[in-house]
This record gives C-alpha cells, structure tokens and sequence, in this order.
C-alpha cells in the first residue's frame, strides 16, 4: 500500500507516543505470563518444521491424502 501510494506511514500518532504499542497489544503481558516457556521451547524455525509436519501428515486418515472417488 505504501509502494502504491495508497497509504502513507504514520509517524506520529500521539496514542503510540503515550502507550506503548507493546502495551496497546497486550504483547507484554504475554511475554511476563509465557516468556519464560518460549525460552524453553522456542518455536521452530525453517527446515525445522519438517519432522513436525511429516509426522502430521502421517497421523492424518487415509481418505484426506487420497480421496474417495
């Protein structure tokens, strides 16, 4: 939208300069109640979805990878 012209960035909204976005989204609260979790098991990356997927798929019945005719 930027690039198109059809918006334009705004740079000084006076509610972000008064409450922080992180608070205006609850994303601090989030981080103070599962922060600590994330830590331990961070969410995987990348490639490192493979193994989760596959494991998906191979749990899923039958008719889902290949349909009844």
């Amino acid at each position: 939208l930027l690039a198109r012209g059809i918006a334009e960035k705004v740079t000084d909204d006076w509610y972000d300069k008064k409450v922080p976005v992180a608070r205006q989204y609850g994303i601090d609260d989030f981080d103070k109640e599962y922060g600590e979790l994330f830590k331990q098991h961070p969410i995987p990356l990348g490639i490192e979805w493979a193994p989760i997927m596959d494991a998906y798929r191979a749990k899923q019945p039958k008719t889902d990878q290949q349909p009844i005719k």
